[in-house]
């Protein structure tokens, strides 16, 4: 017997929170079938990085050399949080 048939016959019929959960259970693994076949693909997730690796590597070298955050967030044209996360 499926989880949607089982469901349905044990369901109280004044309780549609089953059919919530049902639903939700459809889009979980939908969601998870679609994610697997983009990664299959090839396909990249997140945001994008700020900063190139050259520019990262050429921020945290002046980091190193003494310059404040904010004078290479500037530079970069990042807030300083984002060269402090280096």
């Amino acid at each position: 017997m499926g989880r949607y048939d089982y469901a349905a016959w044990e369901a109280d019929a004044y309780d549609p929170r089953w059919l919530a959960e049902f639903e939700r259970s459809l889009i979980l693994t939908r969601t998870g079938e679609g994610r697997a076949g983009a990664m299959a693909r090839g396909v990249k997730f997140g945001r994008k990085p700020k900063l190139t690796d050259f520019q990262r590597k050429d921020a945290l070298r002046r980091r190193e050399a003494g310059e404040s955050l904010s004078e290479i967030g500037r530079l970069f044209g990042v807030n300083y949080q984002t060269i402090g996360r280096l």
